[in-house]
């Protein structure tokens, strides 16, 4: 029990719903934020004055009294003396200090006011309580950005809080931000009340066509922010984001990538050092920075793929992957150990066999590997997706044939394709596939980068459109 000498106030900015009253949570701006039941049925905009909290669990105000309403400059007064104790210039200025020697360190600074000013939302909502929804992409790039979100949170609730709000995390397995992701958000920002605008976070998606009317509509119910370095396409609604950030806009490419965005994102929060999970988001991106000898990025990678690939699925250990929980795997030596082991294992054995079942076929400008993922055989763990098996067997057939190598991977209703940054330029991989799915009734979407990509193609009818994308790759069959 925490008890004080007299009683001091704050203002309710946040409150939960709750089917009992005495279980609300609500968020009280005082010198520290409070995020605590009550026994007191509240207001956002009510100011109280509180006299004692139980801290123990949950934290819960046991004593306590209204005593008037505040205004918006009140609140905004309030929230504000705390986010000068976050220091977000001084974040990112330690940020680019910590990171100066990187080659990613150019790009870093090209995009700190952005992601300033991202940040400053994101912390704004977090402070005040706003409810916060993290939607990230089921792979390492997306997985890692995550990691190093979450640990900045977790600063800021040890600097400022007692307590600390409730933030959903949920893995995305699409590229896009569809019509059930976009409901299901709505639903739960209706849970909360709030005096700042809640925030929907995106990193590593929704740069993809489908998203354009999701996002349309939503950001006028809530606040979006993404970040992303996927090519924006034409035609893509981003000047209806507050707080779009892709890496294409500020000169660099897709090598500088979602985790290494978001990871930033995250220095800028809180002043934390996120360099494991770059490292882990560089290797796994198969980004131009990567230090493919680096044995903790390579390791790092490899499990929170694995981590990514088997999470929720039917027989797995686990249900529903949060960033703490892969955080607190890949902290335990043991079990960082023996996840790698299982992982790598299932990874080689089926590379092995990959390179062994492609068949080389004569391009235009490369020779293509055609495999049909499909005849490998299933492991148990559902590790590895064929997305993450492509690039892994991409990086192999180039050891073997040379950077003159494209792999085409085929399997169900997807067809996905790598190849070299070396002779992306020629490729055009992107351009190509937009042309097929202008001409193809039967491919339903696609889209990536231009050196990983894939096309969605209606059920049973993958063999007309694989035809035509070798054929635009100039394949003589």
């Amino acid at each position: 029990m925490n008890n004080f000498d007299h009683a001091f106030e704050g203002i309710v900015t946040s409150a939960s719903s709750a089917a009992d009253q005495r279980n609300i949570v609500y968020t009280i701006l005082s010198d520290k934020i409070i995020c605590a039941t009550s026994p007191m049925l509240l207001d956002v905009g009510n100011i109280v004055a509180i006299k004692a909290i139980n801290s123990e669990g949950r934290p819960r105000i046991e004593e306590m009294e209204i005593i008037g309403s505040a205004t918006q400059k009140e609140i905004e007064d309030a929230l504000g003396r705390l986010l000068e104790k976050v220091d977000i210039k001084g974040n990112i200025a330690k940020a680019l200090e910590r990171h100066k020697s990187a080659e990613y360190s150019k790009g870093m600074h090209k995009i700190s006011e952005a992601i300033g000013k991202a940040a400053l939302a994101f912390a704004s909502a977090y402070l005040s309580g706003a409810h916060i929804i993290v939607r990230f992409h089921n792979d390492c790039d997306g997985i890692s950005g995550a990691i190093s979100i979450n640990r900045a949170l977790a600063k800021l609730s040890d600097m400022l809080m007692i307590g600390k709000p409730y933030v959903s995390w949920v893995m995305q397995r699409g590229i896009e931000y569809d019509a059930e992701s976009a409901y299901s958000d709505i639903m739960e920002f209706r849970n909360y009340a709030s005096a700042t605008a809640p925030i929907l976070l995106i990193t590593d998606f929704g740069t993809a066509p489908g998203s354009g009317e999701q996002l349309r509509n939503t950001e006028k119910q809530y606040k979006i922010i993404m970040l992303d370095h996927h090519p924006p396409y034409n035609g893509f609604p981003r000047e209806g984001i507050i707080n779009y950030i892709n890496s294409w806009d500020y000169g660099l490419d897709s090598s500088f990538t979602a985790g290494l965005l978001s990871s930033f994102f995250a220095e800028t929060l809180a002043d934390i050092d996120t360099r494991d999970m770059i490292k882990a988001s560089l290797v796994g991106d198969f980004s131009e920075y990567a230090d493919r000898s680096d044995e903790l990025g390579q390791k790092l990678s490899i499990v929170l793929d694995y981590l990514t690939s088997i999470a929720g699925r039917r027989g797995s250990s686990i249900e529903k992957l949060t960033p703490s929980y892969a955080d607190s795997l890949i902290n335990n030596p043991e079990k960082f150990a023996s996840t790698f082991y299982l992982a790598s294992s299932s990874l080689n054995e089926l590379l092995d066999l990959g390179v062994e079942r492609a068949k080389k076929l004569n391009g235009d400008i490369a020779d293509i590997f055609l495999l049909d993922f499909s005849e490998l055989p299933k492991s148990e763990s559902g590790y590895p997706l064929p997305g993450r098996y492509s690039s892994r067997l991409q990086e192999k057939l180039e050891a073997i044939n040379g950077p003159r190598t494209i792999l085409v991977l085929h399997y169900g209703s997807y067809i996905t394709i790598r190849l070299p940054r070396a002779i992306s330029g020629e490729a055009k991989l992107l351009e190509k596939i937009n042309k097929i799915l202008e001409s193809s009734e039967y491919a339903e979407s696609g889209g990536g980068h231009n050196e990983a990509a894939s096309i969605k193609v209606v059920k049973d009818n993958s063999g007309e459109v694989l035809a035509m994308l070798l054929k635009e790759l100039g394949c003589h069959t």
